[in-house]
């Protein structure tokens, strides 16, 4: 299926396993350049690899926590210096209390 979002560039949250892992497998299909955040810097590079090498598209990586504000801060950073985003995945079960800063 071609949903005509070829290069646009999204952030998944939660990305590196599960629904996120989904997510991010889905949109790089489509040809999207991915910014995945999750908290395993180990095991969010390795699942980054995996779908560089499947899909041939960029998946960028940055660990952190997403209930803290300060990691949630390096990605809005990292995000600043990178480029910005056209889609937004926030896969999580619980309020995302530093996130609603983030998309403020």
């Amino acid at each position: 299926m071609d949903l005509g979002i070829s290069g646009k560039r999204a952030v998944v949250i939660c990305a590196s396993a599960g629904l996120g892992l989904a997510a991010c497998d889905a949109l790089a299909s489509e040809g999207v350049n991915l910014v995945m955040f999750a908290r395993s810097a180990a095991t969010l590079e390795q699942a980054a690899q995996s779908i560089t090498c499947r899909h041939d598209v960029e998946a960028q990586t940055v660990a952190g926590d997403l209930t803290n504000r300060e990691d949630v801060t390096k990605l809005a950073g990292y995000l600043r210096q990178t480029g910005s985003a056209d889609i937004l995945v926030l896969n999580t079960p619980r309020p995302p209390s530093p996130m609603r800063d983030f998309l403020a």
